[in-house]
């Protein structure tokens, strides 16, 4: 009998928790583990919903702000009959995992994918931390972190001490990223030049991306590389795209950059890039990153500690402070496009992120979670 897991998410938009636990639902046998979905803050469906269903899974709206909330949570863990509530946001794992303890339910897990919440510590959020650390540690089985530096950064610096605690790697199933190049197609796509250096970001506009930084990063690397375009890839109807879209108007550059919103075809837009560019201010383990690493694109990231986690198994990607200047990240990024992608994919298949390593180890997770293994 499969194990039946509810996957807790905000919303099952293409994030990267999201996408990558997609990666795993794809690659597994729905004969030894069944996947739903809970799905706290979304009113409309999420644009991953419809392939959840088409792999035999179903997404379940439970609105976090209704009152009804801890009735209707609790309805769902007894009708779905689960062996393992799987929470993926954050801390207010906490809370969650607190009712699925009371509902019985045998397998209780907190996965912190970010070493941060991006929240202004007051002395509201101070305490709301506290709470919720306080019921993870109480009410969780098992307590995964996506890198060693998110796991000491969102919980405890001494974790290897508690058994409860387990580092299991962020991956990306390479599959769909293993399509041609299109250099020229892409560039004509995007009203680019074909003789463009295609500096490339992937990541939806909320603040730790650092969106801001990278188009003030790209106007420094235009002085000393015209024929350079900045492409960012990603959800830009947000307060944040709003920014940009002001900043490129304000500066006259709507010529350079694309905003090209969700792609679907994130391999064939990598293959045909010069390089990444990727200045967040926290991060888990990006499954961009690793995206660009798998293929052989060059990156150019912040040096902030779970990206140093990622470049210590990729020597095509170079690390710097957000301290330094936006010209001292331009004149990386222009050193980089001289040596362009490659085609070689031993590093990443010796890198502990591959598709294969990510899986053995969550099915052991979720076996011991599920008490069907010693």
């Amino acid at each position: 009998m499969a194990i039946r897991i509810l996957h807790i998410f905000g919303a099952m938009n293409p994030g990267g928790a999201e996408k990558r636990t997609l990666d795993v639902m794809r690659n597994i046998s729905a004969n030894d583990f069944h996947f739903d979905f809970c799905t706290l803050l979304s009113k409309q469906p999420g644009l991953l919903e419809p392939e959840i269903q088409g792999l035999g899974g179903n997404v379940y709206p439970c609105n976090l702000f209704n009152w009804k909330f801890p009735k209707q949570f609790c309805e769902l863990l007894v009708q779905g009959k689960y062996d393992i509530v799987h929470s993926h946001v954050q801390l207010f794992s906490g809370y969650l995992l607190r009712l699925a303890h009371k509902m019985g339910i045998p397998g209780r897990i907190a996965h912190l994918r970010s070493m941060s919440d991006g929240k202004l510590s007051t002395p509201r959020r101070i305490i709301q931390r506290w709470l919720m650390k306080h019921w993870i540690r109480t009410y969780a089985t098992h307590i995964v972190a996506v890198g060693q530096y998110t796991m000491s950064a969102a919980w405890n610096p001494n974790w290897q001490s508690d058994p409860k605690c387990q580092v299991i790697y962020n991956a990306v199933d390479t599959k769909p990223l293993n399509v041609p190049c299109d250099r020229a197609g892409i560039r004509q796509e995007f009203g680019f030049a074909d003789d463009s250096i295609i500096i490339t970001h992937v990541g939806n506009f909320l603040p730790p991306k650092n969106h801001l930084r990278m188009l003030q990063i790209f106007r420094e690397l235009q002085t000393i590389l015209p024929q350079a375009r900045l492409l960012m890839v990603g959800n830009h109807h947000t307060p944040i795209g709003e920014q940009v879209r002001a900043w490129i108007a304000e500066h006259h550059i709507q010529n350079l950059v694309c905003l090209s919103g969700i792609r679907h075809d994130i391999g064939r837009i990598l293959r045909s890039s010069d390089v990444m560019l990727f200045p967040s201010k926290w991060e888990g383990i990006s499954g961009v990153l690793l995206e660009a690493f798998a293929v052989g694109l060059p990156i150019v990231a912040s040096n902030i500690p779970c990206n140093q986690e990622i470049q210590q198994y990729n020597s095509r990607m170079q690390v710097i402070g957000l301290q330094e200047k936006n010209m001292v990240w331009a004149n990386a990024l222009a050193q980089w496009t001289k040596v362009g992608p490659s085609s070689d994919t031993e590093m990443f298949q010796q890198s502990p992120f591959t598709i294969e390593k990510n899986i053995a180890a969550m099915q052991q997770l979720w076996l011991h979670a599920a008490h069907r293994t010693s």
